[in-house]
């Protein structure tokens, strides 16, 4: 509806566009005086011979943050004070996050929780959203006001990315744009479908080329992966032996390649609740604050995405000297600098300074993973 509309109301061909009551919400998204909402045929019928009259479309509502369920939140999690704070990061700068772990570890559960402090959507990004899920016939009325994706491990490279016979579908990637993609057992997906985040990871978007034609799809979200350390999932756990051999624990965790581990500037290994006192860490609502906060900082500045010479300038002499000290030792790539740099000015945001200093950079060279690091 969204793309019809559109055309319809640019092309000034139509001097009254008359849609049904059901996709009030979505239309709502575009509100202009040619748009007309009928609740029956009958009242179309009497607006085309003047018997009687319609009402225009209203410009919709603005949407407060989403609250859920206490099984869904922060405040529901027993201990965890450092993941949630690792989440919060993730979340306000947009930088991907692997949580790994034994089972019962809480790698799931502190990742679904994610859902409810991602900001509300801005009008903009409300429009481009919907365009997506128009194409699927899903209305605005009908899904979350921030999408959250969720995909099993068995799904297609195809539904995952995007493509199919013929036309081109958006995949689950595009789907989850501007919101949140969450993919459990991280090593269980097809390598084809993992590899192939690379590019939305760095640009937000995906290019896919068919035969004849080539399409670029939106695919900007903020990425989640949880992963079990071996088959049995007790590989380096302190409260269960691994019966896995050591050529199966190789294999398992090679199904993750170098450069995917690279596009996940924080990494958490999680043991078990250290303990029940639900008030450590972030509340739920501190949490939403923080995100959103440091979120319309980086957004107004442009920094989402910054370049190395955008970051460096919020960097204090100290830390500066700190970044120069690990170049000459060649310990990080380009990128991985590049994405120490950008979770350093995140880190330093969510503590109220706008200078990193020398204890956010070596936080966030502590949230790498060791794997990266060989």
């Amino acid at each position: 509806l969204i793309p019809l509309l559109e055309s319809l109301i640019h092309g000034d061909r139509a001097l009254k566009i008359i849609i049904p009551e059901a996709n009030q919400a979505e239309a709502s998204l575009l509100p202009h005086d040619r748009v007309f909402v009928a609740k029956h045929l009958s009242e179309v019928i009497q607006c085309i011979f003047k018997t009687g009259s319609l009402v225009p479309i209203k410009e919709a509502p603005p949407v407060e943050f989403k609250t859920l369920n206490s099984k869904n939140s922060f405040d529901s999690i027993l201990g965890q004070a450092y993941p949630k704070r690792a989440l919060v990061l993730s979340l306000a700068g947009n930088h991907p996050l692997l949580f790994e772990g034994p089972p019962g570890s809480g790698k799931t559960f502190i990742s679904l929780s994610a859902n409810s402090l991602l900001p509300v959507l801005s009008p903009d990004e409300n429009l481009e959203v919907s365009r997506i899920y128009s194409f699927f016939g899903e209305s605005l009325s009908n899904r979350s006001c921030v999408p959250f994706r969720a995909p099993h491990h068995s799904i297609s490279a195809a539904a995952f990315l995007g493509g199919g016979n013929g036309k081109v579908v958006p995949g689950e990637l595009s789907l989850a744009h501007k919101g949140l993609l969450f993919l459990d057992e991280l090593p269980e997906f097809r390598r084809d479908a993992i590899e192939g985040l690379r590019e939305p990871l760095e640009t937000g978007e995906i290019h896919l080329h068919r035969i004849g034609q080539s399409v670029r799809l939106p695919a900007d979200f903020s990425l989640l992966a949880a992963m079990n350390p071996c088959p049995c999932g007790f590989f380096g756990s302190q409260t269960r032996a691994c019966q896995c051999s050591p050529e199966a624990i190789r294999h398992y965790r090679k199904k993750i390649s170098g450069p995917i581990l690279d596009r996940f500037p924080i990494y958490l290994w999680l043991e078990s609740f250290q303990s029940k006192d639900r008030s450590l860490g972030f509340s739920h609502q501190k949490a939403q604050e923080l995100v959103q906060k440091v979120r319309d900082f980086l957004k107004a500045q442009r920094l989402l995405r910054a370049s190395y010479d955008q970051v460096l300038c919020f960097f204090s002499d100290q830390s500066k000297q700190s970044l120069e000290n690990l170049k000459e030792k060649n310990i990080l790539s380009f990128r991985k600098t590049v994405n120490l740099m950008r979770l350093s000015l995140t880190i330093a945001l969510l503590d109220s300074r706008e200078k990193v200093q020398l204890s956010d950079l070596e936080e966030s060279y502590s949230l790498m993973s060791p794997r990266s690091l060989l």
